[in-house]
């Protein structure tokens, strides 16, 4: 689904997608992780030529199973800010760039 929601432009985007399906066929599931979103504010423009949308997230640590139920890897919890470029396309919003950057959790 993420996938149907990004253009090939974004290459964070790509990469997110890829781990995803990777995961994926060797069978692996991903849980617990939620993102809980702190502040989100998006710059004013024309949604035709890409909005900017700031945000501070959080993430809570997540599990990573192989097909047997095995734990294959848990990740801490997370804080990042975020850079997102979205622009309006036909019949909905699309992620054309996301930059990424690690903070201190609260």
């Amino acid at each position: 689904m993420f996938s149907s929601l990004v253009l090939k432009e974004c290459k964070y985007c790509a990469s997110v997608v890829k781990d995803v399906e990777s995961a994926r066929a060797r069978g692996y599931v991903i849980t617990e992780g939620g993102v809980t979103v702190e502040i989100a504010i998006a710059s004013a423009g024309d949604p035709k030529e890409g909005l900017l949308i700031y945000s501070r997230t959080s993430q809570k640590p997540s599990v990573i199973r192989d097909a047997a139920g095995v734990i294959r890897k848990t990740a801490g919890t997370k804080a990042n800010q975020t850079e997102a470029v979205v622009v309006w396309q036909r019949d909905g919003w699309r992620v054309a760039g996301v930059k990424v950057t690690k903070v201190a959790p609260r």
